[in-house]
């Protein structure tokens, strides 16, 4: 029965009409745009048109369960892992809204026979801005949430299909509980997460969690941890807060820099601990998505022709630290993942400088280019050369303050109160070497409001990963080992914390370095063997008896 049930599983998800099911489903939900806004009611209805979506496809294709809109429980906001939406200034911006979660319950007799092993797994349908509608080209579908995380709520949707089928097929159904959440506001912390796990009536229902995020299908059993600042200048002499906050741009790069060199985690490598700078004033978009332009006017003593030295000398010092992305190509395009780094033009009362990137997810910021750290080495050199350097962004702007946002990636070598101290010493010691001359007396404002998410490492050797790694053998998955943490963080976190007894794993179809980017994208193949992976576990995870050979 189990070569029998593994080859037929094989053969269903390289079939046209399930792949054309999995595709088709994925361009319906991502066809709503369910970015976060301050508009609420339309949030709102964005949600619940993507949670009927949903139900409407469970329904009609999963094994007969339950449906619920759990909604937001108020008692989060008092919990430390609550995040302030920043999207919002309401104070609490969840009434009337909530995450769906599908439960499967076995007949008793089914309970009796095998072991009480439950399953529970999460993916969230929130999206970072800007929305991009999808669009479908071969295998891949393209479009904001394809990987991060529509996708991964189609890979839970496209097992429950399976495991429908193969009840139909062969009358083996799951013997434990089943728990899928489909959650929102992970992108801002967590939010959706943090509900579900604090509601009463889901406590104790499962004892085995998978978080799905695009992780290119391997399997981790940690998260990185992940802190975002907000510093907050004196913005009334554009030039000089300018300044300032290119130097404070830099102190943070050696702050993480030093925090990546002390980072010693036998579950993850040193390069997860990230630092993103994603927003500088109106430039860039969100905290954790790398900025890939900027553009400044500059007026300098140096005649042009230095100027451009000065900026070469400063691209030259950060391409040796961050690589030349326009050596590099994109896997996709075959184009450079940079054209080129910047555009230099001279107008009549100044020069124009124009800073170019390459944007994604923070977590694949050493496979991208920003903007903002490139500028800041380059613009900081000719001010070596010119200490009457003035300086200001080519995008207007009437506020009175100049607002950095980006974040820290760090492991279980440090904790986040660590993190946070070395940020505010960092900003501080920029401020003071630049106070003689920009004369800014106002201290910068630090505050970590937004997402801070702690680090956590879980066992590589626990029976759901063992029972993981050899489903994904069996199917032709690459499991990569010794297995290693998630090199981002994601909602997993909150599970592990809350429940340390629970066994939480991080993973999914799709690359975080796709994720946030332009040119989001999934493949269906692997969302369709995510969903075999899936659905096999889940047929034997909870059984004693060897269902699935090779498993334990």
């Amino acid at each position: 029965m189990e070569d029998i049930l593994t080859d037929w599983v094989k053969k269903r998800i390289s079939s046209n009409s399930f792949n054309d099911f999995l595709s088709s489903s994925l361009i319906d939900l991502c066809s709503i745009n369910t970015t976060p806004e301050e508009e609420l009611e339309k949030v709102r209805i964005y949600e619940d048109n993507t949670f009927k979506k949903i139900e409407e496809i469970i329904i009609q294709n999963a094994l007969k369960g339950s449906l619920k809109k759990h909604p937001f429980l108020k008692k989060i906001k008092e919990h430390p892992f609550y995040t302030n939406p920043n999207y919002t200034q309401i104070n609490w911006p969840y009434n009337n809204r909530g995450n769906l979660v599908y439960i499967y319950e076995p007949g008793k007799n089914l309970r009796k026979q095998y072991s009480r092993r439950t399953i529970a797994v999460n993916a969230h349908i929130d999206i970072v801005p800007p929305y991009i509608p999808p669009s479908k080209n071969g295998n891949f579908v393209f479009g904001r949430g394809t990987c991060d995380d529509k996708g991964g709520c189609i890979t839970i949707i496209g097992a429950l299909k399976l495991l429908k089928e193969i009840y139909e097929k062969f009358d083996i159904l799951p013997a434990g509980r089943l728990v899928c959440m489909f959650v929102t506001d992970e992108e801002i912390g967590g939010n959706g997460s943090l509900s579900l796990a604090l509601d009463d009536s889901l406590k104790d229902k499962y004892d085995t969690l998978i978080v799905f995020e695009p992780s290119d299908s391997q399997i981790h059993t940690g998260n990185r941890g992940a802190l975002w600042y907000k510093i907050d200048l004196d913005y009334s002499n554009h030039s000089k807060s300018i300044i300032l906050a290119l130097n404070i741009i830099l102190s943070l790069e050696k702050a993480g820099i030093k925090i990546r060199e002390e980072s010693n985690h036998p579950l993850f490598d040193k390069d997860v601990a990230q630092t993103c700078h994603g927003i500088f004033g109106p430039y860039g978009r969100h905290p954790s998505t790398i900025c890939d332009e900027i553009k400044f006017s500059v007026k300098t003593a140096l005649d042009f022709d230095r100027l451009k030295e000065k900026l070469e000398d400063g691209l030259a010092e950060y391409t040796v630290k961050y690589g030349d992305k326009t050596l590099e190509r994109d896997e996709l395009t075959g184009a450079k993942k940079v054209d080129h780094h910047y555009n230099l033009r001279k107008t009549k009362d100044a020069n124009e400088l124009f800073v170019w990137g390459k944007s994604g997810h923070m977590g694949s910021v050493a496979e991208n280019d920003n903007a903002i750290t490139k500028s800041a080495y380059m613009l900081m050199e000719v001010f070596k050369s010119d200490s009457k350097l003035e300086l200001d962004l080519i995008k207007e702007s009437s506020s009175k303050v100049l607002t950095l946002e980006g974040g820290q990636g760090f492991i279980p070598t440090h904790t986040m109160e660590d993190v946070k101290d070395r940020f505010k010493y960092a900003v501080n010691q920029a401020w003071q070497n630049t106070k003689a001359f920009t004369h800014i007396e106002d201290e910068p404002r630090v505050t970590f409001e937004k997402l801070h998410n702690e680090a956590f490492a879980g066992s590589v050797d626990s029976a759901s990963i063992r029972d993981l790694v050899a489903v994904n053998k069996l199917l032709g998955v690459r499991v990569d080992e010794p297995l290693k943490g998630y090199s981002v963080s994601c909602d997993a976190r909150i599970f592990a914390k809350i429940f340390p007894e629970t066994e939480v794993i991080t993973m999914g179809p799709g690359s975080i370095n796709d994720a946030h980017s332009k040119y989001e994208k999934v493949n269906i193949i692997n969302i369709a063997l995510a969903s075999a992976s899936l659905a096999l576990f889940i047929l034997k995870h909870n059984r004693e008896k060897e269902i699935i050979k090779g498993t334990t």
